[in-house]
């Protein structure tokens, strides 16, 4: 799997929430890593701890405990890189979120949007190449509150939302989420998702223009193909792994079946590219271990077990084996 990463424009939309609240970005990008000559490049791309990083930073900084909800308020077409501009080009809001389920990869690797539409309803669905624990509260928020303000900016017309729902605990003060939803909402959920009439999907674009649209969709394929260039079985492997693990760890049979080809044929093509399933599979672990350690949400001894491990005292060994550091010490020093 590629590694995860976010569009720049998304760093770029943190920094504006921050020129808004009078805060200086500076110190919070160069603390994260980043020289703040990179706002200039908006294809770049931002690794994506680094992205969750920065919004926990700013959080503190600003005193903000709904970053994610007003950084969602900052959003402009151009927010969302190439994607942005396709969506604003459309007919219709309905060809505008067909086209952001294709291309939301431009955006982030890590986080699709999934739209669905019945003759009664439709809904936009937050997906994750990463297991949902791996995200935080202000990255969910950011994603849903930025893609209301940017449907609402290019239809001019408020998003009649029906139901909201998020996969985190509610918060104890819903006053900012009620004010920009301004429906239902529900916490701790399978789903990170906006439902809304089908109807609203004929809302006509306010900005419209054929001829660029064919122009900015050229452009956004070649780009996404470069974002997605990891077409190797090891990256298809290791993108498997993230998602199953949480359900159980995966065998090379199960890999295998779900390729559609034969143990020995996965075996094959993983020699050629110098990988085993064995070492995938490590790797997949320890990353997983990684994310779900700088969260909150889950204890080591649920970590151990997210994993596949049989007990806690074989996680802490085996985490020690790969970093060094147990996992209560990895925790402490890298927590978001």
């Amino acid at each position: 799997m590629n590694m995860p990463t976010v569009s720049m424009t998304l760093v770029i939309q943190l920094m504006h929430y921050a020129s808004y609240h009078h805060l200086d970005p500076v110190p919070v990008l160069r603390a994260a890593g980043l020289d703040p000559s990179v706002l200039t490049t908006p294809d770049a791309r931002c690794a994506f701890d680094t992205y969750l990083r920065l919004q926990e930073a700013l959080a503190e900084v600003a005193g903000d405990e709904n970053l994610g909800l007003h950084m969602g308020q900052c959003a402009e077409s151009r927010t969302w890189s190439i994607m942005g501009y396709i969506m604003m080009n459309c007919e219709t809001i309905g060809d505008a979120l067909k086209r952001a389920e294709n291309y939301s990869g431009i955006v982030s690797n890590v986080i699709s949007i999934r739209f669905d539409a019945s003759a009664q309803s439709a809904s936009l669905t937050l997906e994750s190449s990463l297991p949902v624990a791996a995200l935080t509260r202000h990255c969910i928020e950011a994603t849903l509150s930025s893609l209301v303000h940017i449907i609402e900016h290019i239809t001019k017309h408020a998003v009649p939302l029906t139901l909201v729902t998020m996969t985190h605990e509610s918060p104890a003060n819903l006053d900012d989420h009620r004010r920009i939803f301004r429906c239902p909402l529900r916490f701790s959920q399978p789903s990170n998702q906006l439902v809304f009439p089908a109807a609203f999907l004929k809302t006509p674009i306010a900005y419209q223009n054929p001829a660029l649209l064919q122009a900015f969709e050229q452009y956004a394929s070649s780009l996404l193909a470069k974002i997605n260039g990891d077409a190797s079985y090891s990256g298809k492997v290791t993108e498997f792994l993230m998602k199953r693990l949480p359900d159980g760890v995966p065998s090379i049979e199960d890999a295998a079946s779900a390729f559609a080809m034969s143990v020995r044929s996965l075996q094959l093509r993983l020699e050629e590219e110098g990988a085993t399933f064995r070492g995938l599979l490590r790797q997949a672990r320890e990353t997983l271990a990684q994310s779900y350690l700088k969260e909150k949400r889950c204890s080591i001894s649920e970590i151990t077990y997210l994993l596949g491990f049989s007990e806690p005292s074989v996680f802490r060994r085996t985490f020690k084996q790969w970093t060094g550091l147990t996992p209560g010490e990895y925790r402490s020093q890298n927590i978001l």
